[in-house]
C-alpha cells in the first residue's frame, strides 16, 4: 500500500513538472515526506515556535496565565487520537507566584484533551522550576501510548536555601475512553528516589517496575 501510494505521489510530480515547467526537484520540497506524516504510535518530534504561535487563539489570554514551553512540545502519534499535539505550559492560573504544568493534546486547533495535574506528585510547599523530559512510550503493554515527565521543582524556607529535586510524573493511556491518569504509587516512588534523567527513570521502570517492552 505505502508502495503504491509512493509510486502515484512521484507520477504527480512528473505530471506537474510538464504542466507548470517547475523542475522536479523543486516539486520534491514542496511535497510531504511521507514518513513523517505516517510515524509508528509513540513517534514524536519537537515542534517549531511558528507551529506553537499558531495555536495561540486557545492558550493567549490578557493577561497573560500560560507560557508555552516550546521545547517540551511534540508532534506525536498516540495511539486513539492520531497524529496530534501534545502541548506543554507553565500554568499561573491558579497562583502567579506558584506556578504549575500543564500539558494539552490538540488536534484540528481544538483541544482534545488535558492531562491531569501533577502537583499532588511533588512535595507540598515546592515550586516548578522546568520541565527537563516529555517521553512517550507504552508503559504496560497495552498497546496505547502512555506517556512520563521529569521536571525540576524547589522548595525554600526562612532559614534555609532553595533545594531543588526532579519529580517523575507516568501518565497512564485509558484504552476505553483515551484518557490520561496519573499512576500515583509509581509516580511517588520514582520521585522519592530523585531520579533525574530518563536512563535512570527507564532503568527502574524495567527492572522492578516491570514496565516498557
Amino acid at each position: 500500500m505505502v508502495s503504491d501510494v509512493l509510486y502515484l505521489i512521484e507520477t504527480m510530480r512528473k505530471v506537474l513538472a510538464l504542466i507548470t515547467g517547475i523542475p522536479l526537484f523543486l516539486w520534491a520540497t514542496q511535497l510531504p515526506d511521507l514518513a513523517e506524516s505516517l510515524p509508528s504510535p509513540g513517534d514524536s518530534r519537537p515542534i517549531a515556535e511558528v507551529e506553537m504561535q499558531s495555536f495561540s487563539n486557545i492558550w493567549k489570554t490578557d493577561p497573560p496565565l500560560l507560557s508555552p514551553i516550546i521545547e517540551q512540545s511534540f508532534e506525536v502519534n498516540l495511539q486513539g487520537y492520531g497524529v496530534v499535539y501534545f502541548l506543554s505550559f507553565v500554568d499561573k492560573s491558579l497562583s502567579e507566584n506558584s506556578p504549575s504544568l500543564s500539558h494539552w493534546i490538540v488536534d484540528g486547533g481544538r483541544v482534545r484533551r488535558e492531562l491531569p495535574s501533577s502537583e499532588a506528585i511533588a512535595p507540598e510547599g515546592s515550586v516548578f522550576v522546568s520541565l527537563d523530559a516529555v517521553v512517550f512510550g507504552e508503559l504496560n503493554f497495552d498497546g496505547f501510548t502512555d506517556v512520563y515527565t521529569i521536571a525540576t521543582y524547589a522548595t525554600q524556607n526562612e532559614s534555609t536555601e532553595a533545594t531543588s529535586f526532579p519529580v517523575v510524573v507516568l501518565y497512564e493511556q485509558n484504552p476505553e475512553d483515551l484518557s490520561f491518569q496519573i499512576l500515583e504509587v509509581e509516580s511517588l516512588e520514582l520521585t522519592a528516589r530523585r531520579l533525574s534523567t530518563v536512563a535512570e527513570v527507564e532503568e527502574i521502570l524495567r527492572r522492578e517496575m516491570l514496565f516498557l517492552p
